[in-house]
């Protein structure tokens, strides 16, 4: 399982057009992407389970890794290759013990230091912080600055994400804190052109996929 570079996270709403999702995150995997979450908070469960499988399929062809936002048992039947939960979803005792322990297992601590050292010591993956900056996918989530990147690499093992408002406007902002991941929606498949976005955010992110 891929735990570096870039990180594409669907940006979903209840009026997109299903074609266009496939070819926007094929697109995102053909210029190089080698990760990505299948976020989605508006959807019925069938039309998110067809979806996911889709996804699957295509993230297959590429050789990328597939994670699932927040649905344990939505995860297991697409055989994905991980979940990434909130403080509210599953624990996760309970999601290795329905994906496996070897499951990649993502936990969004906010700007918490101490939750995220829990987490660590529970089993997770990789740890998220963030938002770093204006958010449209959650404009009510904590602003995180980014002297806590200065904090955390001597507190954490575990790989390191972060998320939150990240486009080609201000990544940069980023570079040198040694993060592992970064994680970004809108300013991949919100763009005019998917592939040519993704192409300029790995070029400028330059974190191997490992």
């Amino acid at each position: 399982m891929l735990l570096s570079g870039l990180y594409g996270i669907t940006d979903i709403d209840h009026s997109i057009d299903e074609d266009q999702l496939y070819y926007k995150v094929s697109q995102a995997l053909q210029a190089g992407m080698r990760l990505l979450q299948y976020r989605d908070k508006t959807n019925n469960a069938l039309l998110k389970l067809n979806r996911a499988k889709k996804l699957s399929d295509i993230c297959n062809k590429y050789n990328a890794s597939f994670i699932i936002n927040d649905d344990v048992n939505l995860a297991a039947k697409v055989n994905a290759h991980g979940v990434h939960l909130g403080q509210t979803d599953a624990t996760i005792k309970y999601a290795k013990s329905v994906l496996g322990a070897k499951a990649t297992i993502g936990i969004s601590c906010s700007n918490s230091i101490l939750l995220a050292q829990k987490a660590e010591i529970e089993g997770a993956s990789y740890i998220s912080f963030g938002r770093f900056f204006t958010s449209a996918t959650k404009p009510d989530a904590t602003a995180v600055e980014l002297s806590l990147l200065k904090e955390i690499k001597n507190k954490l093992k575990v790989p390191i994400c972060v998320i939150g408002g990240i486009n080609l406007n201000n990544i940069k902002d980023l570079l040198g804190y040694n993060i592992d991941m970064i994680a970004i929606s809108k300013g991949i498949f919100a763009t005019d052109n998917v592939y040519n976005s993704t192409k300029e955010l790995l070029h400028i992110i330059d974190i191997p996929y490992r």
